[in-house]
């Protein structure tokens, strides 16, 4: 993907197909035990609760609930891509790989714009997700060593 995103035709094309790999080299971490055991209660409650439930929409409602608190026992793609941002900028040594992670989950919450309202990316916002994607690739593939100095970030 990374290697094809060159003939995509627009920015905003250019972009999401970033944004997309970064999306898929986000491996969303699992939640700690208590707060797998607390998500865990919350949807035996809730099958519990359907099952006994009256009225139909109030049962759909409970059971649409379980299944998403599924979704809840692992952390957020956001959370993935910030976290990958971070841990590739500390092996890179980056002097503030929290900026890092930040810079990535604006990239991701802009995706969202671009979507689900409209929005462009800007050619300047290509640039970013092009670099941090080839980044993330390169420690990925432990094969980090000079990328800055083939691909300097300014």
């Amino acid at each position: 993907m990374f290697a094809s995103v060159d003939f995509e035709a627009s920015n905003n094309a250019q972009f999401l197909v970033l944004i997309s790999i970064l999306e898929i080299m986000a491996k969303p971490a699992s939640r700690p035990k208590p707060c797998l055991d607390i998500i865990e209660d919350a949807m035996v409650r809730m099958k519990s609760e359907a099952e006994t439930a009256m009225e139909p929409t109030l049962r759909q409602a409970l059971l649409d609930m379980r299944k998403g608190a599924e979704h809840r026992k692992s952390e957020s793609i956001r959370s993935s891509v910030r976290r990958l941002a971070i841990d590739a900028a500390r092996t890179l040594a980056d002097p503030d790989p929290d900026a890092v992670g930040r810079s990535a989950v604006r990239l991701y919450d802009n995706r969202s714009l671009i979507v689900h309202q409209g929005e462009t990316a800007s050619l300047s916002e290509a640039r970013v997700a092009r670099q941090l994607v080839r980044e993330m690739l390169a420690v990925a593939a432990g094969s980090y060593e000079h990328i800055r100095e083939r691909f300097p970030t300014n």
